[in-house]
């Protein structure tokens, strides 16, 4: 525990910020587990507004794809 502002501040295991997650045991499959729960939200977002219009080049769905679902934090 810790102060902040003469509050008593606990320890967590877990907590997610900007979309996520972070643990006290760097757990990667809790972090891979959420990365796939993101991707499947976003592409099924996509589908009838990307995916299925045939008047948007596959270039520009391999792009738009590339930026928003597979995006490199590093």
């Amino acid at each position: 525990n810790c102060n902040y502002m003469d509050k008593i501040v606990g320890q967590v295991n877990h907590f997610q910020y900007l979309g996520i997650m972070f643990t006290s045991n760097k757990d990667l499959i809790t972090e891979v587990n959420q990365n796939n729960i993101r991707v499947s939200r976003i592409s099924g977002a996509f589908i009838d507004t990307i995916w299925n219009n045939k008047y948007l080049q596959i270039e520009a769905k391999v792009c738009i794809y590339k930026t928003v679902v597979r995006y490199d934090k590093y």
